[in-house]
């Protein structure tokens, strides 16, 4: 093995075997400002804010470097982590992955572009938990189809001007985070609650694909537990009001004088929690 690392625009990578010997001349130079990189089955995946290469790690002096995109690099690497035979980060535009292929964009097709500002984030039971700089998670779940949920943990703002978060990591099955300075500095388990939580949540706007082409929405399904306030907005105008009880997948009719629009979003207030929300968008035909 040998130990990698950049600065500026140049990674630098020590002696096969020798961890300790880094000579000066032993860097490849990409000619961007370099912010990560991370070894995959595939070779190494580097970054610089808009691009991502693969560099050949067969010999990291002369190995083909092949570039992955032009478009979707990494915003900062502490929000790179493995998935599968890849790895999964933040660009400018929203969640990237590649397993040494093309970089793309995860759930482009739903979420469109998102501009966030992601400082940490990691891989846990097949779901990308990533806070932004004011302490928002945003999670991705792809055990399924690509699922973004966000969540705000009172608790770890609690008392902080800055909700900086230093560290994540897991320890036992738990996924815990690292909140404040060094001298402030709180640990804190999170999702390790029994008891249905106050919340209020609001989607992205789910474009299908295109802001451009307009769709034919019939129904929604959500599945929740507890008392649930849920709102449908159609093109960002409330179209639908409907309180939820108990445990149940509850079926929700579309109104008959707008079922048509470009985009949908979601939004849910009260005591329990929303498990799931399920929904078809057809494109118009002509005529």
């Amino acid at each position: 093995g040998q130990l990698v690392g950049t600065l500026g625009s140049k990674l630098y990578f020590s002696e096969v075997g020798k961890p300790y010997a880094m000579p000066p001349t032993n860097f490849r130079d990409f000619k961007e400002t370099l912010t990560g990189h991370y070894a995959i089955d595939s070779g190494l995946l580097v970054f610089a804010e808009t691009k991502t290469w693969l560099l050949n790690t067969s010999s990291l002096h002369t190995g083909k470097v092949l570039q992955l995109s032009e478009e979707f690099g990494c915003l900062d690497h502490n929000t790179i982590t493995g998935y599968k035979t890849g790895a999964m980060w933040t660009s400018t535009f929203g969640f990237c992955v590649s397993s040494g292929g093309k970089a793309e964009l995860v759930a482009k097709h739903k979420l469109g572009y998102q501009n966030l500002n992601i400082t940490h984030a990691i891989m846990f039971e097949e779901t990308y938990f990533a806070f932004d700089a004011a302490g928002l998670c945003h999670t991705l779940d792809m055990r399924y189809s690509p699922n973004i949920t966000k969540y705000l943990f009172s608790n770890i703002s609690a008392g902080l001007t800055s909700p900086t978060i230093t560290q994540l990591y897991i320890d036992n099955s738990v996924l815990k985070v690292i909140v404040g300075t060094p001298t402030t500095a709180r640990v804190h388990s999170l999702f390790q609650g029994t008891g249905k939580e106050v919340f209020n949540w609001k989607s992205a706007q789910f474009i299908e694909g295109s802001f451009t082409e307009i769709k034919i929405y019939d129904k929604v399904y959500v599945r929740s537990e507890g008392r649930v306030t849920f709102k449908v907005y159609l093109d960002s105008k409330l179209v639908l009001t409907k309180e939820l009880y108990d445990t149940d997948t509850h079926e929700l009719q579309m109104p008959q004088n707008c079922p048509q629009g470009y985009s949908l979003q979601f939004s849910a207030t009260g005591t329990g929690t929303i498990k799931e929300i399920d929904y078809v968008a057809l494109g118009r035909q002509n005529g």
